[in-house]
């Protein structure tokens, strides 16, 4: 009788502790994205070909991101540069979607190498800070690298890493 008590206790313990599902996964996206909807540069008046620039762009999955059991459809890449001698430090914010609403948010920080004024060549480092809905507490990170699209007018993407969500 003590052993059958001692074992409905410890189910009862058990039973009440708050079950909390770790999901954890790797992230592979291909992307693609476009002209800057909104552009500024300034010119700075150095002797090192120096400027700073301020670009908003929409950007499509080819590859999306899925995250659990979500799939993403597309993102806003906010991102400031610059830009001195033929190479530029950038850092951002990225708002993603995911097909049922919710949204990811991360910052991100790289390097380019310029060909004269457009980027040959992007990488750098990414770290989720948090999102919406079921992603409200989205952690993880990792890496990014870019190239220019064919026809010259946007940049195409490869982004890995990892995440967790409690």
């Amino acid at each position: 009788m003590g052993s059958k008590l001692c074992l409905l206790s410890l189910c009862v313990v058990l039973t009440s502790l708050p079950m909390q599902a770790h999901i954890k996964g790797t992230i592979t996206e291909k992307s693609v994205c476009g002209a800057a909807a909104v552009h500024q540069t300034v010119v700075i008046n150095d002797d090192r070909q120096h400027s700073v620039s301020l670009d908003q762009r929409l950007c499509r999955s080819d590859v999306p991101i899925e995250i659990g059991s979500l799939t993403s459809t597309e993102y806003v890449a906010y991102g400031v540069d610059d830009v001195q001698e033929g190479q530029s430090v950038d850092r951002g914010y990225v708002v993603g979607t995911m097909k049922n609403g919710d949204r990811y948010f991360l910052k991100y920080q790289g390097s380019a190498t310029m060909k004269g004024n457009a980027p040959d060549h992007l990488e750098g480092t990414w770290t989720f800070t948090g999102g919406s809905g079921h992603l409200k507490e989205l952690r993880g990170g990792g890496t990014y690298t870019a190239k220019p699209t064919t026809n010259g007018v946007g940049m195409e993407f490869v982004i890995q890493g990892v995440y967790e969500l409690p």
